[in-house]
């Protein structure tokens, strides 16, 4: 029997105290074990969590927690709910690998306790963002979306992007972003070594600010500059031997041109002339040619000669493999200063997107030649190498000698470990950022391998659900220095003050910003006009402080301002 551990009172964040009611957490998987340690030992919660066996995957890990009342039910049925006490519980967590039927679970949550505060892990991004009109208190998460800019942010070693509904968001000094590109301020300094001052209403160039994350910021990107992207095209098009081999062959037709120039004084036009006549073998030897005549018109015929089978075999080969990639439809591989991402799954896929958003070049390795994963590469122009990315010839393809970082992120522990370590045999100063299941092995393998950076995507994950489940509408923080400011998704809903106001009612400088607006036909609008009257039924995406956030769930829901009130 396993020692018997107390649970400290770790201070919440925000200055929060848990409110009354058990968490509920549905789940057995990597990330529900993290969730309910996450619930339990830093926020101080009691849970009860429904598991379909002791020995399903990480229930019984699950168990020995402290805080735990744990329910074995194969269904997430009215019957499990009524043993978890639904009714009485604050807030639901459903975090299976199933999207049905995490879905299928919550509509029957809500016919328990209609007003509890759910959270559904959901992979399917267009149902991720409107699945809150199918539940008066709902916020739908992704961990693999939650843990991507975490690795993003390793792969760059810089400030982690925000990923938020159609947009990827970034923090950047003003002067650095271009302006239309500018979300909002988040903070600023009075003085150099000021205090940073959050959400300002001015505007100066060393403000920290929010801003979308367009694509165009490395100008030298395959979208930014057509000519760069055709250039690279016509290299990779013609393979290195037969290129140097034309080049030779036509370095010496060109030293014929000029021997016979600078040499003979013969003139220029008449060079050219008989240089062509020669390459075409129409050259007419002359008995009275000296024995440097003869030579350079030797050397110039042989070049000639030799030089038009090159050419035809580089334009052949150009032109198969012109039509391979076109058939693939897949760009050619950067030279250096790019991201190697292995694996195009869930995390993958995400990662690319992001770095992609940002303008980082990027090139992808996929065993398989289909997949979402693959078919947004295509549509994006990005590099994909089919392969075994284990294999040192693949990785050579991807150029791991110039990159700027791997990021190994396959759904295998042993693959992308085999990966990394055959890629830092190769590369000892490589960046590597390494996706590992097991947040302790993650920790120890970084230790022990000298891997750059090892994350765990439900170690990543598990706090942004708990601050989900813990606090109303929150989807995402951003650290300030020593500070956080929230994101929040909020409704403007029937009879609440902020209906029928303009947008710039929920702008109180230190306090919170709106930053979006989505209409009733699901369309989010970024930065809205501060005249934009707000009506029922639409929802605002708020930057805020702990208290711009209180102040305006109380304004945008009655109900909620009450319930923070108890």
């Amino acid at each position: 029997m396993p020692p018997t551990r107390r649970v400290l009172p770790i201070s919440l964040p925000f200055g929060q105290r848990p409110r009354r009611g058990r968490i509920v957490v549905c789940g057995a998987n990597q990330l529900a074990y993290r969730l309910v340690e996450e619930l339990t030992t830093r926020h101080g919660e009691s849970v009860v969590a429904i598991v379909p066996s002791i020995g399903h995957n990480r229930a019984a890990d699950i168990a020995e927690l402290d805080g735990v009342q744990l329910i074995e039910s194969s269904r997430l049925d009215s019957k499990a709910f009524e043993k978890a006490d639904l009714r009485t519980a604050r807030s639901l967590a459903l975090v299976a690998d199933d999207d049905v039927g995490n879905l299928h679970a919550a509509l029957r949550a809500q016919e328990v306790s209609p007003k509890l505060r759910l959270v559904i892990r959901m992979s399917n991004a267009n149902l991720r963002y409107r699945i809150h009109e199918l539940f008066a208190d709902c916020t739908a998460l992704h961990d693999a979306s939650t843990a991507a800019p975490a690795f993003v942010a390793a792969a760059l070693d810089r400030p982690a992007p925000i990923r938020l509904p159609t947009r990827t968001l970034i923090t950047a000094r003003r002067r650095d972003v271009p302006a239309e590109s500018v979300v909002c301020a988040l903070a600023g300094t009075a003085e150099p070594t000021g205090p940073l001052s959050l959400l300002p209403n001015r505007n100066r160039p060393d403000d920290l600010v929010l801003a979308t994350a367009d694509g165009q910021r490395e100008r030298s990107g395959p979208r930014a500059r057509p000519s760069y992207r055709m250039r690279q095209a016509l290299r990779r098009s013609v393979r290195r031997g037969l290129a140097i081999a034309v080049g030779v062959l036509l370095g010496l037709v060109v030293l014929g041109i000029v021997l016979r120039v600078g040499v003979l004084g013969d003139p220029l036009g008449f060079s050219l002339y008989d240089t062509v006549l020669t390459i075409a073998g129409a050259g007419d030897p002359d008995r009275q040619y000296s024995g440097l005549e003869e030579t350079i018109q030797a050397v110039t015929m042989i070049g000639g000669v030799a030089l038009i089978p090159a050419i035809t075999a580089a334009l052949v080969d150009w032109v198969v493999r012109a039509r391979l990639t076109a058939a693939q439809q897949t760009a050619p591989v950067y030279r250096e200063g790019h991201v190697i991402v292995t694996g195009l799954g869930d995390v993958g896929e995400r990662i690319v997107r992001q770095l992609d958003d940002m303008g980082e070049r990027v090139v992808a390795i996929e065993s398989g030649e289909h997949g979402p994963g693959v078919a947004f590469c295509r549509e994006r122009g990005i590099p994909v190498i089919h392969g075994d990315a284990t294999r040192e010839d693949v990785l050579s393809q991807a150029n791991l000698h110039s990159c700027r970082a791997l990021v190994p992120v396959t759904s295998d522990d042993v693959t992308n470990l085999e990966i990394a370590l055959n890629a830092t045999a190769t590369r000892a100063d490589l960046r590597v950022v390494l996706r590992l299941f097991d947040a302790d092995l993650a920790a120890r393998v970084e230790e022990q391998f000298g891997i750059t950076t090892s994350r765990s995507v439900a170690y990543l994950a598990a706090p942004v659900f708990a601050a989900a489940l813990v606090e109303r509408q929150v989807i995402n923080t951003i650290p300030v220095g020593r500070r956080v400011l929230v994101i929040a998704d909020l409704p403007v809903s029937a009879g609440a003050q902020l209906a029928g106001q303009a947008v710039r009612v929920g702008n109180m400088a230190g306090e919170s910003r709106v930053i979006a607006l989505r209409g009733k036909d699901g369309d989010w609008t970024w930065a809205p006009r501060l005249d934009r009257v707000l009506r029922t039924g639409e929802r605002i995406m708020v930057l805020a402080t702990r208290t711009g956030l209180g102040r305006l769930l109380a304004a945008s829901d009655e109900s909620a301002g009450t319930e923070d009130g108890d």
